[in-house]
Parts: structure tokens; sequence; C-alpha cells
């Protein structure tokens, strides 16, 4: 399983290399200096420093996966709901700041996904959360096809 979420995590720098599309969150960043190395006819080298970035850090992440995992572990446990609260409003400032120009809009955007995310069943307490009623947005929205 982890073989297979490498290989699709490193699969997204292909498209955001040649181009200028993501085709994993993580290849955001490799689409900022990848494409525009594309376009100066510089791809081969773009997708071979990709090739070695994503090797070093993945041997770098099991490792640093293998030692740090029980700390980590025990650390999580102690989590409040404000913990949680605040890891969300990060995520959102995060989304805002890759935004480019624009960070109102990043805000948004990533406001705009936190509300879409919450239409649908509660899964901890069953009950629908901003259905209006309505039995077909009980499972809340597919965003990607199955």
């Amino acid at each position: 399983m982890g073989g297979v979420y490498c290989g699709g995590v490193y699969g997204g720098s292909r498209s955001a290399i040649l181009l200028n599309i993501p085709g994993a969150p993580a290849a955001v960043a490799t689409m900022f200096d990848g494409y525009p190395l594309a376009k100066l006819g510089e791809a081969g080298i773009a997708i071979g420093l990709a090739t070695t970035a994503s090797v070093i850090g993945g041997f770098m992440g099991i490792i640093a996966l293998a030692t740090a995992a029980p700390i980590i572990s025990e650390f999580s446990l102690m989590f409040a709901p404000r913990d949680y609260f605040l890891l969300a409003i990060m995520g959102i400032l995060l989304v805002g700041s890759l935004s480019g120009k624009s960070l109102a809009k990043g805000i948004f955007a990533g406001s705009l996904g936190i509300f879409l995310s919450m239409i649908g069943m509660d899964s901890f307490t069953g009950t629908g959360r901003f259905t209006f009623g309505s039995v077909g947005l009980m499972t809340g929205f597919i965003l990607s096809p199955s």
C-alpha cells in the first residue's frame, strides 16, 4: 500500500511539470518550478530532479516514520477539539497563502471547500448536516469519480 501511495504521489509530478496541472496535492510545489523549466525545453531535467527528490524524500520519510511514530501517536492522543479547530484554520490559511495574488480568493476557496465537505451525514452521530430534509444530500457531495 505504501508503494502504491508513493507511486501515485510521484506520478502527479509528471502532469505538474508537463501540463502545469498537479496530478496529486503534493505536486503543487513541483508545478511552480517544473512547468517553467518545461517551457524552456528542460522538461527532462525537471522530471529527473523530481524523481531524485522523490526517492530521497521517500527514504527520509520512511526513516522518520519508523523512529517518530510512537512519540507522535502518544502526542496525538492528547489533542482536544480546540486543537483540531486550529489545525483546520491553519489549513485554510495555508491554502490561502498558496493562492497567489489574491489572498482573499484563496481563503474563500478553502472555506467553501470545508463548507461543502460538511454537507451530509455526520459520521459520529448519524444526523444530517445541511441537508435541508433532502435524502439525496445525506451522502454529501462526491467530488471524485469512482
